[in-house]
Formats: C-alpha cells, structure tokens, sequence
C-alpha cells in the first residue's frame, strides 16, 4: 500500500512535470509563431524596400543595381526582379532555389495573377521562406531567404526547463517531506495511538507536539486514553466483584440474553447442573435439560413478568428440591427485553428438617402420648376405688412406675441429644477405647447371658482415641445394647455371639461390633439413624427403648471427628464399624 508521502509525492511531481511540458509547449508554439511572424514581417519590409528601389530607379539599371545590391549585401537573402521573362536583377546564386523552384513558380504566377499582394510561404521542414509581389511597374519581385527554425530555440527552451524542474523537484521532496513530518506523520502516529486503544491497550500515549494544530489532537487522543484507561479499570473491578460475588454465593445464577444464549453462569450452577461442561453461548433449551424450568424461563421471557416456582428435580438417584425464580431484564427505558436471569435456591435440606421437624413433634407426641395415657388411665381408675384393692394398687403403682420411667429417659435422651448438637459440653482427650469397651462388657455381661450371648473382643492391649470417655461409653453401651436386644433366644444353641474387633489403620482407629441378630431390612437401612425410628417397633417399646440411642450415637461420633457406618442383611446380623481419631493425633 502506498503511503500518504509517497502518493503527495507522485502527485505533486506528476502536476509539476505536466506543467512544464505543457508551459514548454505552449511556449513553443508561442514563440514559433512569434518567430514567424517577425520573419513575415521582416520580409515584407524588405519587400517594400526593393520595390520603392525599383519605383525610383526604374530608367537607370546600373543605379537599381548597385542600390539593390547595397540594400542586399549585408542580408542572407536571394532577390530577382523580373519583367515578364525578362531578369532585371538577381542577387547571390539561384543555386539556392533550384530545389524549390516548383514552389517559387507557383507563387510568381499567384503574384501575377494577383498584382499588389505579398505572397508568403514558409516552409519550416526545408528551412526556407519567400515572398513574391508585383509592383505598380508590373516587375515581379522574388525574395527568398533560408528560414532560421525555432528548433534551436525550442530545443535551448527545454533544457532551461529541465534544468529548472531538476532544482524544483528537491524543494517538492524537501516540502512534501516537511508536509509529512509536520502533519501527515501525526496523524499516522493518531491512527496508530486509536488501533492500539481499539484493542484495548490503553497505556498507549503520544508525545506532545510543538505544532498547534497537532498538539491539540494529541493532548484530545491522551485524554481520551487516561478516560478509557480509568473506565476500564473501574469495569475490570466491578466485573471482579461481580465474578467474585457470583462464584461465592450459595445459589445456582444463570443468565440468558435474548438471542437464547447463556452469557453467564455461576460456579454453583456448573457444580450442580453441568460440571466440567462449557455452556457460554449454548442455547438454554441444550443446557436446561427440565421441562418445568424451561418453560419458566419462556414465560419470563415472553410476558416480561417474573416466575416463581418450587421445582424437583432428579439428580442421579436423587431428588432434590429447588426454589427457582425466572427475572426479566429489561432495557432501561423498560421497552425491550434483554434477557433472564434463572435464580435456583437449593432447599431440599430445608425440606428434608421441616419433614424431620413434623416427624419430631409428632414421635415426641406419640412417645409421651402413650405413657401418659397410660398414667391417667391407671390413675383414674385408682381414684375410682382400685386402691381399696392391694393386689390392683401393686401393680398399677408398679405400671405407673414403668411409664414414669420411661417419660423420664424420653425426656434425658432428648436433653442430651440437644446438649451434643450443641457440642459445647464435650471435652476432647486420650481415651483408652480398650478399657472402655472391656467396662461397657462388664457392664453388660449379665444382659446378654441371660439371651446366652457372649461378648468376645479382639485388640491390643491398649489402644487410645480422641474423645469424651463417658460419651464414648455412651456409644458403646447403645450399639452392644441394640445388639443384644435384637438378637433372638435360640432354643437350638445357634451362635448368637457379639463379636467386638479393635485395629489401628493410617492415624485412625476401626471398631467393628457385629451380631447375629436379626438385622435391618434394607427399606429401613437408610433412616436408622433418625430421631424416634425404630425398625421393630413392638421390640423396641418392649425394650423401654425411645428410638434415640443410633440418633445420639451418630452425632457423639460426629462431635469426636469419626464416622459410624454399618452393613446388615437380614437375619443374619449386623456389623457396625466406628471410625475414630487416633490418641497420636493432635487435641486442641
């Protein structure tokens, strides 16, 4: 691509070598003409000249002679006067006009023909002219002359004028050089300045000038990229807050513009609905797999109004719960819509603790519902004359005992439940879990042997965890106690044994508990460890069992940093496993 410089160049060089060929053409033909008319002009004069010699000499030949001849000598001129055919006069030689005699008679004839005229010709190509007359003494006067040609003329006129287009055409490389430095160099430097901004570099300066009119064009171009310098800065921090505040808050955001494209979407949302997939500029019908959402979206869309609606929505084996809200957005003067934004609000754990609320209140009902009935009914029918009866008054006082007892441990399981919620009565230390399974047995033994169980347990010597030792004892006693309640007496002797196994595996302690009792079902497996469920429930009442031991073992567990899982079929028993921290770990 040519430059700017180099296209005024051309083109200044271009009209001033135009120029000077048409100047020296017209100076030409100018002066050509101009040249040719003097040399007319001067012929004529000396044909007048001749025929007033021969007007006044007429009757002396050798005086028209020698007045011709004075009047010729000093001119490069061939002269004959003639009288019909007859040479009066003729000067120097007609060796000069042999070669154009043909001419010279035609212009003798038309002199002839034509009395009084002067009959020019000119011939610039045979360098020659002549003039022919007759005068009043009817002689005919030729004057011929070799014609000095403007060639020579022409041809010193354009060397001037190459050597002058030679000087000028350095001072039209020193002025369009100056032209390019002056205006045209700033300009480019502008150009370049706005390219380098377009594409967002706005570090970009120009070095102030000393020209007026550039200077201002510059100091504008710097202004203008300190302005977009600061609104991009200011734009990159909101868009870092705004990218900060979406990634860090808990709810699922996805922004739709109105061409149908994800423009924006949160890491909550990826993390839940498309992890490890790239959805910016996909169609929201190929990212939202839910017709219910879908449609949401397509009525805040299309009505311009916002749509609010609980959702389900199965997630791989599960389902969960979400509140979900379609936003419009409008454009500012609230004409056109731009886009939506989805909102989805994860409340499937805020369901799932409403429905363990209402199932909590409702097994506490059921629970002191029961004893209390039972309370006031032996009570009444005390009071309606069963005391007069010692037998009567026994056992019911004895019932009334029982159930008093039972409300008593409902009421201390839930406090202590409530208490390791809480976590802030638990005091963490070096237990030896040894010791402390070897007491729960002692404490137990007389329990299972009168189901004929045996209690066996296998571990070193001595083995500590990090724990509460009374709440750790709590733990044990619950699962050793479930154990053997739900084991079965069996008439056939059949091993019905709770077998009891601490190891040590990577800083951490394993103890295993399993019996032979008569398991879990595997519908129940998964809510064993709610508050107040019980998978036999005529055992467990029968038992004096609430429903909270598992519930207050899995949070102690989970207060001391393990974890309790089990596996159980059946009929064939159950294996509980508590995994604990191991007493070489730090305690704070």
């Amino acid at each position: 691509m040519i430059t700017f410089r180099n296209n005024l160049l051309i083109l200044l060089t271009t009209i001033l070598v135009v120029s000077f060929i048409l100047l020296g053409l017209v100076l030409g033909n100018t002066m050509s003409d101009a040249l040719i008319k003097s040399s007319k002009k001067t012929l004529k004069s000396e044909m007048i000249a001749t025929n007033e010699i021969i007007i006044h000499n007429k009757n002396d030949k050798e005086k028209l002679k020698e007045k011709l001849q004075t009047l010729h000598s000093d001119l490069n001129m061939t002269v004959q006067v003639m009288s019909g055919s007859t040479v009066i006069y003729e000067s120097l030689s007609k060796d000069n006009m042999k070669k154009h005699q043909s001419t010279i008679k035609e212009y003798e004839k038309r002199a002839e023909d034509k009395p009084y005229d002067y009959h020019y010709y000119i011939s610039v190509k045979d360098n020659m002219q002549l003039m022919a007359y007759k005068g009043e003494q009817d002689q005919i006067i030729t004057l011929y002359k070799p014609f000095t040609t403007p060639f020579e003329f022409m041809k010193q006129m354009w060397l001037y004028l190459c050597l002058i287009l030679i000087i000028v055409l350095p001072i039209i490389y020193i002025f369009v050089r100056y032209i390019n430095r002056r205006y045209v160099k700033p300009i480019k430097e502008v150009s370049s300045a706005s390219k380098m901004l377009s594409e967002g570099n706005y570090k970009v300066r120009v070095a102030e000038s000393n020209v007026v009119e550039t200077n201002e064009l510059y100091s504008t171009i710097n202004e203008l990229a300190r302005t977009l310098q600061t609104l991009n800065n200011e734009q990159k921090i909101q868009r870092n807050r705004l990218e900060t505040t979406l990634s860090n808050i808990p709810l699922a955001i996805l922004m739709i513009n109105k061409y149908d494209e994800v423009v924006i979407a949160n890491d909550t949302y990826l993390n839940l609905f498309n992890k490890d997939q790239t959805i910016i500029k996909k169609r929201y019908q190929d990212v939202i797999d839910n017709t219910l959402v879908m449609n949401m979206v397509t009525q805040a869309m299309n009505n311009e109004v916002t749509v609010y609606r609980n959702v389900p929505i199965q997630m791989g084996v599960y389902t969960k719960h979400f509140e979900i809200t379609a936003v419009p957005v409008l454009s500012p003067n609230k004409k056109k819509i731009q886009g939506v934004v989805l909102v989805e609000h994860d409340i499937t754990q805020l369901i799932h603790l409403e429905q363990m609320r209402r199932d909590f209140v409702a097994n506490v009902s059921h629970e002191l519902k029961t004893p209390i009935t039972s309370i006031k009914g032996f009570t009444e029918t005390l009071l309606d004359g069963a005391k007069d009866d010692p037998l009567l008054l026994q056992d019911f006082l004895t019932i009334i005992e029982k159930e008093s007892h039972r409300i008593q441990s409902l009421v201390e399981e839930l406090l202590e439940l409530s208490k390791i919620e809480q976590s802030s009565n638990v005091d963490l230390s070096h237990v030896d879990v040894v010791d402390t399974l070897e007491q729960v047995i002692e404490m137990l033994s007389l329990t299972a042997l009168e189901k004929n169980i045996n209690i066996e347990l296998t571990s070193p010597s001595s083995m500590t965890v990090i724990a509460e030792a009374s709440k750790l004892k709590q733990v044990f006693i619950n699962i050793i106690s479930n154990a053997i309640n739900y084991t079965e007496v069996d008439p056939q002797d059949k091993n019905k044994d709770i077998y009891i196994t601490v190891e040590p595996s990577e800083g951490d302690v394993y103890i295993h508990i399993k019996d032979h009792g008569i398991g879990i079902p595997e519908s129940d497996q998964s809510r064993i460890f709610e508050r107040f469920y019980r998978v036999d429930k005529a055992r467990s009442r029968q038992s004096g069992g609430t429903g909270l031991g598992l519930a207050i073992v899995k949070h102690i567990v989970e207060v001391f940093g393990g974890e309790i899982t089990f596996v159980s079929k059946p009929n064939e028993g159950s294996t509980f496993t508590v995994k604990l921290l191991g007493g070489q770990q730090h305690v704070e």
